[in-house]
């Protein structure tokens, strides 16, 4: 089974996976927000979860090997790191700049507060979230 190959990825090639998973896909700005703009270590990192049979180019990006692949992982995850890992996604999208995200952008955004809201409301951060909401729902329009 493709997931046992999970267990000899690195930590950071996992959380790379992890970080697909909670959105659903693979978004090359975040990853590279996540790892600090560092474009040597996200390319290493994918090429080891591509080795592992996880990943698999495609167009000029990855995406997950299986469509079930990045699912099992994001079930696999505890609920506190669910939680992290959506709020740190959802702020490393709000800390480029509202004008700087494009619709999708925003309601990935707007997606990743609302799957992390006892950490939105913790943080004071609800009626951002409910602003983000109205700006994502209205592109849904």
């Amino acid at each position: 089974m493709l997931l046992e190959h999970v267990t000899k990825l690195s930590p950071t090639a996992y959380d790379v996976l992890c970080i697909m998973a909670c959105m659903g896909r693979f978004n090359r700005q975040i990853i590279l927000d996540w790892l600090q703009g560092d474009t040597v270590r996200m390319k290493t990192l994918l090429a080891e979860a591509v080795d592992a049979g996880l990943l698999e180019p495609y167009e000029q990006e990855v995406r997950f090997s299986e469509m079930n692949v990045g699912e099992m992982i994001y079930n696999q995850l505890p609920e506190s790191r669910k939680l992290e890992l959506h709020y740190k996604i959802a702020n490393l999208f709000y800390s480029r700049g509202l004008g700087r995200l494009n619709s999708t952008d925003i309601i990935l955004m707007a997606t990743s507060f609302n799957q992390s809201l006892d950490r939105v409301k913790a943080d004071g951060r609800l009626q951002l979230a409910a602003e983000l909401n109205y700006k994502a729902g209205k592109f849904l329009q």
